[in-house]
């Protein structure tokens, strides 16, 4: 759309008004803030934003971008209605314990992503006093049965551990949880997990973890591990994510998690 002109002493009449309103608010599909700067000469518009995610209705144009509460901004790459749009990485939800839990689900996860990536620092109320007593245990897709193969290893200063585990786990273990026995009052562990091509629907899926845990510079852990559904699982998209204790414990109270999408 384009804005009367209005000349040095002119007048602005209220079809001046009603086409500014219009160009500010994007009121139906064909409005918007539309602009194209010198040498970028596809338009693009400001459409609004929303609580998450991009819009799920209406008509949208090639271009069209929106800003969701969570600080993603979105961009229609097909136009349609409600069309097909792409992400920058960001937060599809962060949670941080007020009291201690023995699951943390993110649930509801948008489809608009391509990958998914789980940052958490946390800790258990296990006070078993093997390094590796406890780990951090995921569940896709609300699955608990045994159907997960996953692959861990672990080193700290003295010794090294690994485990392999093929179809028979009602988890992934994949990263160390610092204990609460005494000499380790102080410590968290804290990990970064990937799943890639969540969205995909042909294969099953994949997760890769890095995790580190310390109990304040008296010891440490690091752990790297991988695991994956079981060959005669699922092969659905990734719509939830559980993190556990494997050690049947709770995260205390200040353990963090964070989801986050990845375009």
């Amino acid at each position: 759309m384009s804005l009367y002109q209005v000349s040095a002493g002119g007048v602005v009449g209220a079809g001046d008004v009603n086409q500014l309103v219009q160009f500010v608010t994007g009121l139906d599909a064909n409005d918007g803030l539309s602009m194209a700067m010198t040498h970028a000469t596809a338009a693009n518009r400001f459409v609004g934003a929303n609580t998450q995610g991009p819009p799920t209705a209406g008509t949208w144009l090639l271009g069209d971008w929106a800003m969701d509460q969570g600080g993603t901004q979105w961009v229609c790459t097909t136009a349609g209605t409600p069309g097909t749009w792409t992400g920058d990485l960001g937060v599809i939800k962060e949670t941080a314990l007020g009291a201690p839990a023995a699951t943390v689900t993110f649930s509801s996860i948008p489809q608009n992503f391509r990958h998914l990536m789980l940052i958490n620092r946390a800790k258990s109320s296990s006070t078993a006093t093997n390094f590796n007593a406890d780990n951090l245990g995921l569940q896709l897709n609300g699955i608990s049965s045994s159907n997960y193969n996953w692959i861990l290893n672990a080193t700290n200063q003295t010794s090294t551990v690994s485990g392999a585990f093929a179809a028979t786990s009602p988890s992934m273990a994949l990263c160390a949880l610092w204990n609460s026995f005494t000499p380790h009052t102080l410590g968290t562990g804290g990990s970064l997990l990937l799943i890639p091509n969540s969205t995909d629907t042909n294969f099953a899926k994949l997760v890769f973890a890095l995790g580190y845990a310390s109990a304040g510079g008296a010891s440490a852990a690091l752990e790297i591990a991988g695991g994956a559904y079981a060959s005669s699982a699922s092969t659905a998209a990734v719509t939830s994510v559980t993190l556990l204790s494997r050690a049947g414990a709770n995260f205390v109270t200040n353990s963090s998690f964070s989801l986050y999408g990845v375009p």
